[in-house]
């Protein structure tokens, strides 16, 4: 049979972050520690920005490009910085989740471009 096979290389592995930005734009010192150990499965694109793998096979007139997605997860984390009213607290991280293949129309112009070239 035939195998799947992706349209945008990634790589997944786990990490236990120590510091991240959360989603309200501050820096949290994320909670992991010898007793308490937050790991989070994040799946990474290796060329983001790059066209998709079997580019040539879609229609002429549109553009592929691999793209890394996020999604929110709640982590245990202490704001740094001094007197923090609520020191520690659940807040949530955007994490990569997953790396995707979209497809965009040219412009018009580049449409008539791309389809005025010669054929082989």
């Amino acid at each position: 049979g035939f195998d799947e096979q992706p349209l945008c290389l990634s790589k997944e592995e786990v990490r236990f972050p120590k510091k991240a930005v959360a989603t309200d734009g501050t820096l949290q010192i994320v909670v992991n520690d010898g007793f308490y150990m937050q790991g989070v499965r994040v799946e990474l694109c290796l060329r983001e920005g790059s066209a998709c793998q079997f580019d040539e096979a879609f229609p002429q007139g549109y553009t592929t490009a691999c793209k890394q997605k996020f999604i929110a997860r709640k982590l245990v984390a202490i704001s740094p910085g001094k007197n923090p009213v609520r020191p520690i607290a659940v807040k949530d991280f955007l994490i990569p989740s997953c790396c995707v293949c979209t497809v965009t129309p040219n412009s018009i112009n580049s449409r008539i471009d791309r389809g005025s070239r010669p054929s082989h």
